[in-house]
């Protein structure tokens, strides 16, 4: 996700901050577990930005399936003699919410801690807590999403088209069906430069959208990605390898036509790798 140890931000704080007051406790977290640490994103209540990963708790709490509480540290076993127990901060109460992604990869979690120990939390505080979680998961995708996207055409990247790659390549449903992941460099360098000089980086991305506009038209239900400079990536999974051939020939053939750039024919100089 691209954000352990960036700077804090006002959507996580906002959430962390519904979470202390939700439950009444002095510390709220947003805590994301390591190799070795867990980092906090959100920080209500600690002096610290992170801790190392053998005496979190969240650490614990991503191996739960759901909501992790502890009414009462020193009567749990696993916590009882646990440094963030019997130092400071000196927990007594916990309860941490796994932050699952799409995918099911658990993060870490938004969590509450007190410092004295609590009798019971309320069903509508647990649920509260769980949606909270929710926003945070929400925020984090987003986030993600942004920073996948190409800021000039707003198609997904090449950092995008790796991860949907690789999606596809753990999903045992499509062991058996032909994908085929194909990069298309539209212009080559020395071209693309050319055009520029000519038409401005306006008319090359005109011809750009275009390109992109023709090949949606040709595949309407294949996602398009933006890959370097002037390249296109595609991800294709639901055609059967003849058919798959026949695909790539008619790509080929679509790539070659002229792209009409305010008046001005642009022929493009494919490459195609599969």
């Amino acid at each position: 996700l691209n954000i352990l140890d960036t700077a804090p931000e006002q959507a996580f704080d906002c959430i962390t901050s519904l979470a202390r007051d939700l439950l009444g406790a002095p510390i709220a977290l947003i805590s994301l577990i390591d190799d070795d640490r867990q980092w906090f994103k959100s920080n209500h209540g600690l002096d610290s930005a992170e801790t190392s990963r053998d005496v979190s708790f969240c650490a614990h709490a991503i191996l739960e399936d759901g909501i992790l509480l502890v009414p009462d540290t020193h009567q749990d076993e696993r916590f009882a003699r646990n440094p963030l127990v019997t130092g400071q901060p000196g927990i007594r109460f916990y309860a941490g919410v796994p932050l699952v992604t799409r995918e099911g990869f658990k993060l870490g979690t938004l969590c509450v801690i007190d410092t004295q120990p609590r009798a019971g939390v309320s069903e509508t505080q647990l649920r509260s807590l769980e949606n909270l979680a929710t926003l945070t998961m929400a925020q984090l995708e987003a986030r993600r999403s942004k920073s996948m996207l190409h800021r000039g055409t707003g198609l997904y990247n090449y950092d995008r088209m790796i991860d949907d790659l690789q999606v596809i390549a753990d999903d045992p449903e499509q062991s058996g069906d032909a994908v085929y992941a194909v990069v298309l460099d539209t212009l080559r360098p020395e071209y693309f430069a050319a055009k520029v000089h000519a038409l401005g980086y306006g008319g090359v991305a005109t011809f750009i959208q275009g390109f992109i506009e023709r090949i949606e038209h040709l595949l309407p239900h294949c996602r398009v990605y933006h890959v370097g400079l002037y390249g296109l990536g595609f991800i294709v999974t639901d055609l059967d390898k003849p058919r798959g051939n026949e695909w790539l020939w008619a790509l080929v053939d679509a790539a070659r036509e002229p792209v009409d750039c305010h008046g001005v024919p642009i022929q493009a100089q494919p490459r195609m790798g599969i």
